[in-house]
């Protein structure tokens, strides 16, 4: 497994603990975590 895409889920998870992962933020969260995860996956192709 990638080591970027490692620390990248890390960060958010620890910043998803401090928001407290509220109704609010959940849908925005999937969609920024998607969005890196999808980042990532193109960067590793272009290698």
């Amino acid at each position: 497994m990638n080591v970027t895409r490692i620390t990248l889920f890390t960060v958010f998870e620890i910043m998803k603990i401090r928001v407290g992962f509220h109704s609010s933020f959940q849908s925005q969260w999937v969609i920024v975590t998607n969005f890196m995860f999808c980042l990532c996956s193109v960067s590793d192709h272009q290698r």
